[in-house]
């Protein structure tokens, strides 16, 4: 039978005045043991002459029966001392830890749900800045897929809401009733996929992030029945949807699961994308596609967030317009690459464009050099901006039409620089010239073969620079670090982390001068990374105290060799600086 509040509440006050009329009891108790413990002293006061032997029939007890006595109740006087001390710690316990006496449990559900929501979202944004600090390294260490967001780590934690949930009784159901707790569906574990269905209807009417990644080994999504198995779950909720993320091995693939959607109702899509790592494979073609143009139309209305991987869509969609982000990537077979007309509509269209990447993409109907006609576009928001495995005129055509003045990263990777250089140095200066100078904060360089007078002019527009990053570049040069060490003063004075991954041609003493400048200067780098570049342990030992943190890595075999090196002695690096400062001038 359930029970009254109302009597649970007079329980809980009888409980109450009960263990105050006990401690009220035991404080009386106490005081007159005290006061008859004070009554002993006149009986054994010291300074009083030896016994004589009447004393029992004068005291009615010896002083040796007194003593052994006394000593037995000082032990049970330790065990109630014990018991007290116990109870005292237990109470202790009680009030910090029960959630009826915390007073974060007297608060609201709703304040609690609200509570956790944020802890959700601070969550969210921890995870996705670890993940992109791990891509940002990873892409410039080796050329490796997209990872999703939520691929992480072993040593991550695990997803907020379940921990909050398993806190308390109380928590787990407003936990559980907090549906945009669950609202990130992604397929993590095989069929037949109970823990999908289940966030799913946690969710109820909120908007979803849905991601189905067939290459994710454990979903066993690669299989035809089990990936219809996992779009029976999520298609009845297409009308929530407004992140999709689908990445599958073959083409074919893709096309079952863009079919599969076309009856259903319109994804209200902001985010979308689609990938396919089938290398050789052909591109998901607008011929393909042609049935499907009305799902299409439907659906990327409204998308400001989209990445595409060897797949094509229409480029003149309205899915190409007012978009905050635009990634493009293995768009390189001929039929099917974006013309430079329509990569120029792109930006114009979406003057509100954030980041933009562009990886291994063919431009159709590319003149030897750009149209003087199209003009540069101006992207007053973009902030990141990424070039990788670009042929040299594309690379002259966005360098010569994207404005973006206020960007912070810039990220150059596997670039070939042509045997003619003129071209590329000469519409590199002008994109650099066109942004403002106290906006690039990080500028990464991978697998470049730029010469240093192009990193120089570089950096030269970025006196703000606070991240540098150089791998693979052998135009990392002793006359690239002399001008990054200025003569009077640092070209870069900002910068605070210098990264250097296997750059054959670093100098060592270039390198301890530019150290040694910004350390006596105050101005020391906060975190110089070197790997795999040709220099020997005792520099590590210099370096390591002049600066805030040395990240070191090395090959193996060159381990041996490494501890043979010698120091250099730094008044030879002041005649080599004096030499350098000519050759400058």
């Amino acid at each position: 039978m359930p029970l009254d509040p109302s009597d649970a509440t007079l329980r809980r006050q009888d409980a109450i005045v009960a263990w105050d009329t006990s401690l009220d009891g035991l404080e009386q108790t106490i005081l007159f043991h005290s006061n008859q413990t004070n009554s002993l002293f006149e009986h054994f006061r010291d300074g009083e002459e030896r016994e004589a032997p009447n004393t029992v029939a004068t005291h009615g007890l010896t002083a040796e029966d007194a003593l052994q006595h006394i000593d037995s109740r000082l032990k049970r006087l330790e065990d109630i001392e014990l018991i007290l001390h116990n109870t005292r710690i237990a109470l202790q316990g009680l009030r910090n830890t029960s959630t009826v006496l915390s007073p974060v449990g007297r608060l609201p559900p709703e304040i609690i749900s609200y509570i956790i929501a944020l802890g959700d979202q601070d969550d969210v944004e921890v995870r996705r800045q670890r993940k992109a600090s791990r891509d940002l390294d990873d892409a410039d260490d080796a050329d490796e897929d997209e990872v999703p967001d939520d691929e992480l780590p072993d040593d991550e934690p695990p997803h907020f809401p379940t921990l909050v949930s398993h806190v308390c009784k109380r928590w787990r159901r407003i936990a559980l009733d907090t549906a945009m707790l669950w609202t990130r569906i992604t397929f993590r574990e095989g069929p037949p996929y109970e823990k999908v269905s289940e966030w799913v209807r946690r969710s109820r009417n909120c908007e979803l992030e849905v991601k189905i990644d067939a290459e994710a080994g454990p979903t066993k999504l690669d299989e035809l029945n089990n990936m219809e198995t996992a779009l029976k779950i999520v298609k009845p909720h297409a009308g929530r949807i407004n992140s999709l993320s689908i990445r599958t091995a073959y083409m074919s693939d893709l096309m079952h699961v863009v079919a599969y959607f076309s009856d259903s109702i319109a994804m209200p899509l902001r985010y979308l994308s689609l990938a396919v790592d089938e290398v050789d494979g052909n591109l998901l073609d607008s011929v393909e596609l042609a049935e499907h143009q009305d799902l299409l139309a439907r659906t990327l209305s409204g998308v400001v967030w989209i990445s595409l991987k060897r797949v094509a869509l229409p480029y003149d969609s309205q899915a190409f317009r007012g978009l905050e982000s635009l990634k493009l990537s293995g768009l390189n077979i001929e039929g099917e690459t974006p013309s430079y007309i329509e990569i120029h509509n792109m930006l114009l269209h979406s003057p509100r464009l954030k980041s933009l990447d562009i990886e291994s993409v063919d431009v159709a109907d590319m003149d030897e050099v750009p149209d003087p006609r199209l003009v540069p576009v101006h992207l007053p928001e973009l902030e990141d901006f990424v070039v990788t495995q670009l042929e040299l005129q594309v690379l002259i055509f966005l360098f010569s039409i994207v404005d973006a003045p206020n960007l912070e990263l810039i990220r150059l990777r596997e670039l070939d620089q042509a045997t003619d250089t003129s071209d590329v140095t000469r519409y590199l200066s002008k994109f650099f010239d066109r942004l403002d100078p106290t906006a690039l904060k990080r500028l990464r360089i991978t697998d470049c073969t730029y010469e240093d007078s192009d990193y120089i002019l570089m950096l030269s527009a970025a006196p703000s620079l606070e991240d540098l990053y150089f791998n693979g570049c052998d135009g990392v040069t002793d006359r690239l670090l002399w001008w990054l060490k200025g003569k009077k003063s640092p070209s870069c004075p900002k910068l605070r982390q210098l990264s250097f991954n296997s750059c054959s041609n670093l100098g060592t003493e270039p390198l301890k001068k530019l150290v040694k400048a910004r350390h006596d200067a105050g101005n020391r780098f906060e975190t110089l990374t070197i790997k795999y570049c040709p220099l020997d342990l005792s520099t590590r030992d210099w370096l390591e105290p002049k600066v805030g943190r040395l990240v070191w890595e090395e090959d193996e075999d060159d381990e041996d060799e490494d501890d043979e090196g010698e120091e250099t002695d730094m008044t030879d690096i002041d005649e080599v600086d004096a030499v350098m400062d000519e050759d400058m001038e």
